[in-house]
């Protein structure tokens, strides 16, 4: 087995334990995915943190990857035409962030402070929904 898929496996089961033991679960979209379903949710969740300042989502681009935050804090904001930032609201941990009828993103997100997320990409998830009806 090479290193590099020894290292996925190590990190995929990692991840299955993170799941599992997430306090966030119950009460976010993940929640809607039974015990049974762990592996695949983790299977399509990638792990990240983020610094301050850094973007998650960029108002007019691609949405491509859904978020939830399980820790920290990100500001939501339109740009306005003048350059203006209108702040929207603030969502912390157990907010599902990015989810949206169009292809692209209508609003920007950005972390305050050190922030933790699970990524699901647009793809994976619709294959959740598809697996996880409860999901919809």
């Amino acid at each position: 087995m090479s290193v590099s898929l020894r290292s996925t496996l190590r990190h995929r089961s990692h991840q299955d334990v993170a799941c599992a033991g997430c306090s966030l679960r119950a009460g976010s979209l993940c929640g809607a995915i039974g015990d049974e379903g762990l592996r695949h949710l983790a299977s399509v969740a990638s792990a990240g943190i983020a610094q301050p300042g850094r973007l998650l989502i960029e108002e007019g681009k691609p949405a491509n990857d859904f978020y939830t935050i399980t820790a920290g804090t990100t500001r939501l904001f339109k740009l306005l035409p003048d350059g203006r930032r209108q702040i929207t609201r603030f969502a912390g941990a157990g907010y599902f962030l990015g989810l949206v009828g169009s292809d692209t993103h209508a609003f920007s997100a950005e972390a305050i402070g050190a922030l933790r997320y699970c990524r699901f990409s647009r793809h994976e998830l619709h294959g959740l929904m598809d697996e996880f009806p409860a999901l919809m």
